[in-house]
């Protein structure tokens, strides 16, 4: 219907905000800088937290662990990093919207490669028919596509699980 659509819409225009509050987030770590180097966000990451009078010790394991052998942080980094350190529920979707964003070919759904590509960068290797039947049990309008609702339904419900199985 026209009001859910509606509706729908400005959960979108919301997400998009939010998400390019990270996108600013991102931006302010680089710091004016073309890439953001490992070292320079590990030091962001401990004055942050020495301001804050906590501990950093977390963020900047996970950063390690999510990003080995790398010298610069991508915008993907970030957001995985994001989400590893625990951030609030309402970060979650704010988070998935922006990586669908960063995926997406403008069209605002996922076919089976760009999910093989935003779960890689993010969060693990699938095959195209574990794309094909991600999207084939999330798609609610059985249109063979994913749009941002059923991509951030279907992370949370699989993060949740993934994250309560630990």
């Amino acid at each position: 219907s026209l009001l859910q659509e509606m509706g729908n819409k400005q959960t979108q225009e919301e997400a998009q905000e939010e998400g390019s509050e990270l996108v600013k987030e991102y931006n302010e770590f680089k710091n004016g800088k073309k890439r953001l180097s490992k070292v320079d966000f590990s030091k962001r990451i401990k004055s942050t937290c020495e301001k804050q009078n906590r501990s950093s010790s977390l963020e900047e394991e996970k950063l390690a662990e999510l990003c080995p052998g790398q010298d610069h942080v991508e915008f993907a980094d970030f957001l995985k990093w994001k989400m590893s350190i625990g951030s609030d529920k309402t970060e979650i979707p704010k988070i998935l919207t922006a990586l669908f964003n960063a995926i997406d070919d403008g069209d605002g759904y996922l076919t089976p490669e760009e999910l093989i590509n935003i779960e890689k960068d993010a969060f693990a290797v699938i095959s195209r028919e574990e794309a094909e039947d991600i999207i084939a049990t999330w798609d609610s309008n059985g249109d063979g596509k994913m749009n941002i609702e059923e991509y951030i339904e279907y992370k949370t419900a699989t993060m949740s699980k993934r994250m309560s199985t630990r």
